[in-house]
């Protein structure tokens, strides 16, 4: 009786221990997050026009804007020793450091510093014919 008892006992814990085995698995491989490339800074030159928004009711300076056709519609920082009241509405060429990042196969755009802001030249060279 004791040997059955002891059989019974040893065959309990080999399956109990299987069981355990089988929970504690390891998941499947997931998929790694998509991985974000550092920011990159850039000198770029940006083309496009200018523009003003400001909420009324804040007492918060000015955001100005250029609609940038590369890059998209970029918020501009404040210029040390550039004033962007005088290019509102105009179309400009602003060289600029830019922050590039890239996730996803997407990048996106920041400008960090404004190094100068000219108007853009609106008369193209003419043209030679023979």
């Amino acid at each position: 009786m004791k040997k059955l008892i002891a059989l019974l006992v040893a065959v309990g814990m080999f399956v109990a221990l299987g069981s355990f085995a089988a929970t504690t698995k390891k998941p499947a491989t997931q998929t790694p997050p998509a991985k974000e490339s550092p920011p990159k800074v850039k000198d770029l030159e940006l083309k496009g026009k200018i523009t003003k928004s400001q909420d009324p009711s804040n007492d918060k300076p000015p955001t100005y804007l250029i609609d940038a056709k590369e890059y998209g519609s970029l918020v501009l920082p404040d210029g040390k020793n550039v004033k962007l009241d005088e290019f509102v509405d105009k179309d400009v060429v602003v060289k600029a450091k830019v922050e590039v990042k890239e996730k996803s196969g997407s990048k996106s755009y920041k400008v960090k510093e404004l190094e100068s802001v000219k108007a853009a030249d609106d008369k193209a060279a003419p043209k030679t014919t023979k």
